[in-house]
């Protein structure tokens, strides 16, 4: 396996060589330091890969993440970090990407999951960029974890949908109650005159729409929200 070169070579741009060697070795060392604080510092996890899907380059938030030391992460594949169930298609994709790269979201409109060191899966957003340099292909991979806006957009689902059902209830309340209400008092009212000949069909009627007012109350309360949501 031809080895990549190494990442040193490509931190920072070109500097006027230093007239001092100790001088060159200073700046070099700098310049090293501060882009590692850079990524260190960026909030979300960032990777960088090597066209043989190795982990070459990892951020602090990727350790938090995925509760893996540094140390573990370089050298290994990608495909860790995944649960088992994906590792093996995400190899043939990760190549197509080396063939046809561009900066995009990976999976668009896929729900995806990232594995921890402790076997537990949790939601993730990943980017995928291409990085071409010293004559080799590196993939930049942006990882941030998803699992607070999805409870996020739960919640809010389901309030839009308590709301729904309360509206559903009020309109239930004000109208189709109401109105066998009032037909139930219509109907009693001429239970008074009628004659023997209708009277029982007129009963009948009477306790069929008492029956549908408790129907209708009852899927009333029930799509109303409990005060403990």
């Amino acid at each position: 396996m031809d080895k990549q070169p190494s990442l040193a070579t490509e931190l920072g741009p070109p500097r006027p060589r230093a007239s001092d060697p100790s001088e060159s070795l200073t700046d070099v060392a700098l310049t090293a330091t501060i882009v590692v604080g850079l990524l260190d510092a960026a909030p979300d996890g960032l990777l960088l890969i090597d066209a043989g899907g190795r982990i070459v380059l990892v951020n602090t938030r990727v350790e938090e993440m995925f509760g893996y030391s540094r140390g573990d992460l370089l050298g290994a594949p990608v495909e860790m970090l995944l649960p088992d169930t994906f590792r093996d298609v995400h190899v043939a994709h990760r190549q197509r990407f080396l063939e046809q790269p561009r900066t995009r979201p990976m999976g668009a409109g896929l729900s995806l999951s990232g594995r921890r060191h402790d076997g537990s899966e949790f939601a993730v957003e990943i980017s995928l960029s291409a990085l071409t340099a010293a004559d080799a292909q590196w993939v930049v991979a942006g990882i941030r974890d998803a699992t607070e806006r999805l409870e996020i957009e739960r919640r809010r689902r389901d309030s839009a949908i308590v709301d729904e059902q309360t509206r559903i209830a009020e309109d239930l309340a004000d109208t189709v109650i109401h109105g066998l209400f009032g037909t139930g008092l219509h109907l009693q009212g001429l239970l008074d005159v009628a004659d023997d000949r209708v009277r029982p069909g007129l009963e009948a009627a009477v306790e069929s729409i008492d029956a549908t007012i408790h129907a209708v109350r009852t899927a009333i309360f029930g799509l109303r929200p409990r005060d403990d949501r």
